[in-house]
């Protein structure tokens, strides 16, 4: 993240996947390297099954406000791709 921000000029943009389980800690340092959140998507699989990943904007010195986008699920109840 402390690269990440040295790197992009004000208002620029940073998009991240990761891990679920890691979201705390990447808000946690976003914020702690003048990157703000500004729009997140949880990833699943399928319906009713755990999320796999988390796709997150950051905005460099962005307003405090974080715009929560609807699930994307990969797969059909039927096994096939969406």
């Amino acid at each position: 993240m402390k690269t990440a921000s040295s790197l992009l000029k004000d208002n620029g943009e940073l998009y991240m996947v990761h891990k679920p389980e890691r979201i705390v800690d990447i808000m946690q340092t976003m914020r702690k390297n003048k990157l703000e959140p500004k729009e997140l998507k949880i990833v699943y699989p399928r319906k009713n099954s755990d999320a796999s990943l988390i796709l997150i904007k950051a905005k460099k010195y962005g307003r405090k406000f974080l715009k929560i986008q609807e699930p994307l699920y990969i797969y059909k109840e039927n096994g096939e791709f969406v």
